[in-house]
């Protein structure tokens, strides 16, 4: 893995990794404004700069599609 990968992005003095991100997804779902206010900026944050993550949003927007169990 890249080093870059590992490393926080930094959104207004708050930071988020990937691995938060990914948490926050398979928590909150794939669209960001139901997840926690102050977890929106920086996950923006990390999106501008890892526009791959966006599958994860698509993956969590597709499973709470096809709903529990399926």
């Amino acid at each position: 893995m890249p080093d870059d990968m590992a490393k926080p992005v930094a959104s207004r003095g708050r930071e988020m990794a990937e691995d938060q991100f990914r948490s926050l997804a398979a928590t909150h779902g794939g669209d960001l404004a139901g997840w926690p206010r102050g977890t929106r900026a920086p996950a923006r944050a990390l999106l501008r700069r890892r526009p791959e993550l966006v599958g994860v949003l698509a993956d969590q927007l597709a499973m709470a599609e096809r709903g529990p169990g399926a």
